[in-house]
């Protein structure tokens, strides 16, 4: 999380679209974990 912080802060223009996407995609990656774990 502090290197996506860090990121945003840097690039304030495109942050929110690319923190949002990068959420998305970490939620889908944990979701197939805990499908797989399961």
């Amino acid at each position: 999380m502090r290197f996506l912080t860090a990121f945003a802060v840097k690039q304030k223009k495109h942050a929110r679209g690319v923190f949002l996407k990068n959420i998305k995609r970490i939620t889908r990656n944990r979701d197939k974990a805990n499908i797989c774990s399961a």
